[in-house]
């Protein structure tokens, strides 16, 4: 007896539906499994933890804040920053882009147009491979990086205490006798 489209569609539904939860189970039991094991987690190791998360959250508070002063929203500052910090080229792809912000691909795309058309940024095909798009600084996105960069450079400079804290804990027992 021949199935139907919609049968196995519902089938289909179904395998997935197990599949995951399969998958679903055995990511619970080995999370389980290694938080059981890691038992000797010290009281300092929680706050080291903690003073991180709060640190990381007030620096990226900061250069949230930052960039809006500037007249651009954080995920531009971002790409501009991923432009300029690419070694060895003036350049960034777009799928380096995604990678550098933890983003896929057409939300970058997004980024880029936005910041295309407020004069940050523009795009060239590749010389070697047209299928490929490099995103370029403008001479007005380089004047707003620099400054936003000299804005978190002094914010780093204050925070500095805070990261020499936090590298004192995060030492293991063996470094902590060689300071």
């Amino acid at each position: 007896m021949p199935v139907s489209f919609s049968e196995r569609a519902v089938f289909k539904v179904i395998v997935m539906r197990y599949i995951n939860n399969i998958s679903h189970y055995d990511m619970t039991e080995e999370v389980e499994t290694s938080v059981a094991k890691q038992s000797t987690v010290t009281p300092e190791e929680y706050r080291a933890l903690a003073e991180f998360r709060y640190g990381l959250r007030k620096f990226l508070r900061f250069s949230e804040a930052a960039a809006r002063e500037h007249g651009i929203t954080p995920q531009q500052h971002q790409l501009l920053l991923a432009i300029k910090g690419m070694a060895g080229r003036d350049y960034a792809t777009v799928s380096e882009l995604a990678e550098r912000l933890q983003l896929l691909q057409h939300s970058v795309v997004g980024i880029i147009d936005r910041s295309e058309q407020a004069g940050l940024v523009f795009r060239r095909a590749h010389e070697g491979d047209l299928r490929v798009t490099e995103v370029h600084l403008t001479p007005l996105g380089e004047d707003i990086l620099e400054a936003l960069t000299v804005a978190h450079r002094d914010e780093l400079q204050r925070s500095r205490d805070f990261l020499v804290l936090l590298s004192q804990v995060l030492k293991t027992d063996g470094e902590k006798g060689e300071s």
